[in-house]
């Protein structure tokens, strides 16, 4: 018991850093119409980028994020990153209908008193 709390304490605060030093990329997962294999939009899906280890899944880090609270600010942060995303590709391509992006939230983050984390 020891040694995990030990491992999650480490990573909470590694996970601090790669927040403030941008180590979680997003990757998005293209979406397709079953009915008509048409590409109508993504899946916004997060992976940490350590600098020596590489990429991390969402396995690894979301269970601890969320224990710790730190699921807040990374939800913050990828809702951000997939409005700008969607803004910036549904600016620049001529589409009849606009391109979606799924986004997994945090039940955490629903319960949050403040909306401002959906902004």
């Amino acid at each position: 018991m020891h040694s995990l709390a030990i491992y999650r304490l480490k990573l909470e605060s590694e996970m601090r850093r790669a927040l403030e030093g941008s180590e979680f990329r997003l990757y998005y997962q293209p979406i397709v119409s079953l009915s008509d294999g048409r590409f109508v939009g993504f899946e916004a899906l997060i992976r940490w980028e350590r600098p020596v280890v590489g990429l991390i899944s969402p396995g690894e880090f979301i269970t601890t994020a969320e224990e710790t609270g730190l699921i807040i600010p990374i939800g913050q942060w990828v809702l951000g990153q997939a409005c700008e995303s969607a803004h910036s590709w549904n600016s620049d391509l001529s589409r009849l209908t606009p391109l979606t992006i799924c986004v997994n939230i945090s039940a955490r983050q629903f319960a949050q008193p403040d909306e401002s984390h959906f902004r």
